[in-house]
């Protein structure tokens, strides 16, 4: 089992899709002119105990908050979203984040209700993210 690391790192990349890694970001940016549903299944995740959870979102909470989290300097906006995918081993967890008065605060991600009202504006790799714990 692990948890994030406090050395977490978010890095952008030349790449044409994100589909190939483990670990990335996209920062979802508000269209306000989007607007149209898309039809799917859920997929629920894998159980995560609510302490390495906790743990987590605080982590990441932190982490977004504070300088140089990003490899480069990004241009946010008021409801801007950030979606934080991580797997390890078979388990892969979506942490959501959203920006309001100038930080980031949790938000609960959902593909479908985020795909509704925003596109994407960046993404990229994760670096550090995790520290191992002795089971």
């Amino acid at each position: 089992m692990c948890k994030i690391s406090d050395k977490i790192k978010f890095c952008t990349c030349d790449l044409s899709g994100i589909e190939d890694l483990k670990n990335y970001w996209i920062l979802h940016r508000y269209d306000s002119e989007k607007g149209y549903e898309i039809i799917g299944e859920i997929i629920l995740p894998f159980f995560i105990s609510p302490d390495i959870l906790k743990h987590n979102k605080d982590i990441l909470l932190k982490r977004l908050n504070e300088p140089g989290v990003f490899d480069i300097e990004l241009s946010l906006k008021s409801k801007d979203r950030l979606q934080i995918h991580l797997c390890w081993g078979e388990e892969e967890y979506d942490y959501g984040f959203v920006f309001e008065n100038k930080q980031w605060v949790e938000c609960e991600y959902d593909f479908f209700d985020w795909s509704y009202n925003h596109v994407e504006a960046e993404h990229g790799t994760i670096e550090i993210p995790f520290e191992t714990l002795d089971k």
